[in-house]
C-alpha cells in the first residue's frame, strides 16, 4: 500500500472514530516515510490524528509524545491552523499526566492564539482548556466557575450544539470532582451541593448529546452520568449505565473509557459488599503504568486496597502494598499541584499585591536610600 493510500485510509479511520487502528497505522506511516522527508503538514496532521486517539486510548504518554513532535516540526509558526489544536491536547494529558509545568506552558501558548481568533469554537476551546487546567491544578471550583460561563455563552448560540454537549459534559465532571473533593474532607453538606449541581445539569446534558451523535461524547456523559449515581449510592442505577456503557467501549476498543467504567463498575461491586467481583473488574483494567492518568491510578490502587482488605494474610499484604502506592500517588500529585499553585498563583498575587509600584519619588532617585 502506498503512503497515499495509506494516509486516505488513516484519516478515515480518525473519522469513524477508530482510535486502536489509527494509533498502528499512525506509526506505521511514520516508519514507512521517514526517509522520505513527507511535507511538514502532513506529518503534523498525522501526529495530531495520533495524539488525539493516543489520549482517547488512555495512552497519554503517547499523545504527550507526539503532540511534542508536532510542535517540534511546526517550530515558530505560530498562526498555523493546526497549532491549537495539539496545544489543547497537551495541555490536557500533560496535566492528567500532573506533569502541570508543560501544561501551563501551553496553555501560554494556546490563550494569545484563541484570543486573537474571530471564531467562537476557538474562544471556547480557549476557556475550557483554561478550565480542564484549573482542575488538574486542584481547583475544580475555578474550573466549573468558568465552565457556566461558557454555557451561558452558549445558550445564545443554539446552532452551537457540538460545543454547548462538551461544556454540559465537562461541567458535570467539575460538580463530580467537587464532590469527591468535599467527601474526603468530610464535609457531607458541600457533596451533597455538588451532586445535586451535577444532576440540574444532567438531562440538559443527555438531550444535547443526543442531539449530536457522537459515540465518543455518549460514552463520556454516560460515564459522568453513572458516577453521579455512584456518589449517591445509586448503585443500581449506576450498574444500568456502566454495565452496556462498558460492553460498547471495550467493543469500540475505547481504552480509556472502557478502563474508567470497569474501576466505577468495582466501586459499585464494593458498594454492595461484593468485593471479589470488585478485584474481577479491577483486574481487567490490569496495573496501569507512568503513561496513564494519574487519578485513575489512584482510584485503581484506593480499590485494590479494599477490595484486598480482610483476615486472609495473603491479601492483607496486597492490600497494603495497594494502600502504600495510592498514598505515593497522592502526595506525588499534591506536591505538583501545590508546587506549581506556588509558583503561578503567588506570582499573580506579588505583582498584583503584595508588590505595588513603587512611588514616583523611588523612580526619580530622590528617596535618600
Amino acid at each position: 500500500m502506498s503512503p497515499e493510500t495509506s494516509l486516505d485510509q488513516l484519516r478515515r479511520d480518525f473519522a469513524a472514530q477508530q482510535f486502536n487502528q489509527v494509533l498502528r497505522a499512525s506509526h506505521a506511516w511514520l516508519r514507512s516515510v521517514a526517509a522520505a522527508a513527507p511535507e511538514r503538514d502532513t506529518q503534523v496532521d498525522v501526529l495530531r490524528m495520533r495524539a488525539l486517539s493516543a489520549q482517547r486510548m488512555g495512552e497519554l504518554a503517547l499523545a504527550r509524545k507526539a503532540c511534542r513532535q508536532a510542535l517540534r516540526l511546526l517550530g515558530e509558526d505560530r498562526t498555523h491552523p493546526l497549532r491549537l489544536e495539539v496545544l489543547v491536547v497537551l495541555v490536557n494529558v500533560a496535566g492528567q499526566l500532573v506533569r502541570l509545568d508543560e501544561s501551563i506552558n501551553a496553555l501560554r501558548e494556546l490563550l494569545p492564539i484563541t484570543s486573537r481568533s474571530e471564531r467562537l469554537a476557538d474562544y471556547v476551546r480557549g476557556r475550557s482548556t483554561t478550565a480542564n487546567f484549573f482542575a488538574y491544578l486542584g481547583d475544580p471550583w475555578a474550573a466549573r466557575h468558568i465552565f457556566d460561563e461558557v454555557i451561558v455563552a452558549l445558550d445564545k448560540l443554539p446552532e452551537q450544539r457540538r460545543l454547548k454537549a462538551v461544556a454540559l459534559n465537562n461541567v458535570v465532571a467539575a460538580c463530580v470532582h467537587q464532590a469527591r473533593m468535599a467527601e474526603l474532607g468530610g464535609d457531607q453538606g458541600d457533596t451533597a451541593k455538588a451532586l445535586a449541581s451535577a444532576r440540574s445539569y444532567i438531562e440538559t446534558m443527555r438531550v444535547a448529546v443526543a442531539e449530536v451523535g457522537d459515540g465518543s461524547l455518549a460514552a463520556v456523559a454516560g460515564l459522568n452520568t453513572a458516577e453521579v449515581a455512584l456518589m449517591a449510592g445509586e448503585t443500581t442505577v449506576a450498574r444500568s449505565v456502566l454495565l452496556p456503557a462498558a460492553e460498547q467501549a471495550r467493543a469500540r476498543e475505547w481504552h480509556a473509557n472502557a478502563w474508567r467504567l470497569d474501576v466505577m463498575l468495582a466501586e459499585a461491586a464494593l458498594h454492595d459488599g461484593d468485593a471479589a467481583l470488585a478485584r474481577q473488574h479491577l483486574l481487567s483494567v490490569g496495573p496501569l503504568g507512568a503513561g496513564h492518568e494519574v487519578e485513575l491510578r489512584i482510584l485503581w490502587h484506593g480499590l485494590m486496597h479494599r477490595a484486598h482488605a480482610g483476615p486472609d494474610p495473603a491479601a492483607e499484604r496486597l492490600a497494603h502494598q495497594h494502600l502504600r502506592d495510592t498514598q505515593a500517588l497522592v502526595g506525588m500529585r499534591l506536591y505538583r499541584q501545590q508546587r506549581a499553585q506556588s509558583r503561578y498563583l503567588r506570582t499573580r498575587l506579588e505583582l498584583d499585591y503584595l508588590y505595588p509600584p513603587l512611588p514616583i519619588a523611588l523612580h526619580a532617585g530622590g528617596a535618600g536610600l
